[in-house]
């Protein structure tokens, strides 16, 4: 369901389809969207960004300003906010879209930055990235709209579903973080070939 279909059912539920309802659910949908995106640290929405050894060493540049930085490391250091570093340890801070590192680099280093995407812009043919995250919205701009229309009842009811929905968001994907198994072959692990 994309963002148009999310706003034109939503305005189908609450029985008023008309143009100013229609902007108004319009509104209704961004805010919630908003919401819902900075109510978890999404999987679709973290993005990794690679530096090789070649790059500044001071302070690393990303495409865009992030929402937040959740880690910094190379292949042997990681890298820890300054509100969470000890005072010798390796600490980033971030002003827009640069991480500056404290210390710097050591040379011939890569680094990788793994940071959270601002929420994307709705349009009307914008699928929501999220599992589960259009019927989320749907209730919620149902019920914004319901609480327009001074129908509390209803608008109450369709909120309790919203946020039962995200929750139901948030454990799908807390479980499908812990169930994502790497085989990694111990060296002790010799591989027979079949007889023929």
């Amino acid at each position: 369901m994309d963002a148009g279909q999310i706003v034109d059912h939503a305005c189908r539920l609450a029985g008023m389809e008309d143009d100013p309802t229609r902007e108004i659910a319009w509104d209704f949908l961004r805010n919630r969207w908003s919401l819902v995106w900075n109510a978890y640290l999404w999987r679709t929405g973290l993005k990794t960004a690679t530096f090789g050894p070649d790059y500044y060493r001071e302070f690393l540049t990303l495409p865009s300003i992030p929402e937040l930085v959740a880690e910094v490391s190379t292949d042997d250091t990681q890298y820890l906010p300054e509100s969470d570093a000890r005072p010798n340890t390796p600490r980033f801070t971030v002003s827009g879209p640069t991480v500056m590192l404290f210390p710097p680099l050591p040379p011939g280093a890569s680094a990788f930055v793994r940071y959270k995407a601002p929420a994307a812009e709705l349009a009307e043919t914008t699928l929501i990235p999220l599992s589960g995250g259009a019927e989320c919205l749907l209730a919620f701009v149902t019920a914004d709209l319901y609480e327009y229309m001074r129908q509390l009842a209803k608008s109450q009811a369709k909120m309790q579903e919203a946020a039962a929905l995200l929750e139901r968001m948030k454990s799908v994907e807390v479980g499908q973080r812990s169930s994502s198994a790497t085989l990694i072959p111990h060296e002790s692990v010799r591989w027979e070939e079949p007889y023929a």
